[in-house]
């Protein structure tokens, strides 16, 4: 079997040959893989691409905290905090399969080059094929309007999206997800504006920065009236039904007692007193 990887992050593939971790090194001397054994396949050539690809097959994950950007471990207190925070979520949503894979990204201009995009200045984490991309704690300050202390929350919202995505098979609707990480991570938002506060069907699959408001004030309030047990009720069976908006509109009426409409939503806005 060929597998041909063109780039050099760490990938995640799934299906006949089980759960490897692959790492594919363009144009690049191999490595050693952290992750135990290990088979290379060597300089395959595709076509006119005129290119090399070295592989490198790992039968085990690799350990936690390694460091898939910079070829290295990471400093014992940020393997640390990683260890914490996936003992902390494997206790919570009752899963034990998630090794979070962490690049530290060393500046902005590489987290453009990873998003394919100039970055705005508030954008310090995000996850892409599975794999979490995280500024470099010392360069908050210089490459972003984060200060450094905000490190370790992002890096804790950046692995709750793996749980609830792992859980729920996909990233939609948008405002749980981020709502999900962004409570679990203790990222207190303030409200939304009444006009975005009942918008849920239309961040089913939108995305802009109001959404940290609006999945923060929803989950929140929903872990304060049902619980957060309730909340991972939903994404298990999330999982199990055809995804699209109304059937998770149905799914969300089933487990809470009311659907996704504006009127719905501005009810129990109202039993709140919040807007």
């Amino acid at each position: 079997v060929i597998l041909f990887v063109q780039n050099t992050f760490f990938h995640q593939l799934q299906g006949q040959f089980g759960n490897f971790a692959f790492e594919g090194l363009v144009g690049k001397q191999i490595v050693p893989n952290p992750g135990g054994t290990q088979r290379i396949f060597d300089k395959q050539m595709r076509g006119d691409d005129e290119f090399s690809h070295d592989f490198i097959l790992s039968l085990t994950p690799p350990p936690i905290g390694y460091n898939w950007g910079m070829k290295k471990n990471m400093p014992e207190e940020i393997r640390l905090l990683i260890e914490n925070i996936v003992d902390d979520f494997n206790q919570l949503f009752n899963i034990k399969t998630i090794s979070p894979s962490v690049h530290i990204v060393s500046s902005r201009m590489e987290m453009d080059e990873i998003k394919k995009h100039q970055t705005e200045p508030w954008l310090v984490g995000t996850v892409k094929d599975e794999v979490i991309y995280i500024l470099d704690r010392d360069k908050f300050e210089s490459d972003s309007d984060h200060p450094k202390s905000d490190f370790d929350k992002v890096l804790k919202h950046e692995i709750a999206h793996l749980y609830v995505t792992a859980i729920a098979g996909t990233n939609k609707p948008f405002w749980l997800n981020e709502g999900i990480a962004c409570y679990l991570a203790g990222q207190v938002k303030s409200s939304p504006s009444p006009e975005n506060i009942i918008r849920l069907e239309d961040y089913y699959n939108k995305f802009d920065t109001s959404i940290y408001q609006i999945g923060y004030f929803w989950i929140s309030y929903l872990v304060g009236k049902f619980g957060m047990a309730k909340i991972i009720e939903l994404l298990r069976e999330w999982e199990k039904v055809k995804q699209n908006p109304k059937e998770f509109s149905i799914l969300f009426e089933k487990k809470f007692g009311f659907n996704l409409e504006k009127d719905q939503l501005i009810n129990q806005i109202k039993k709140t007193g919040t807007c």
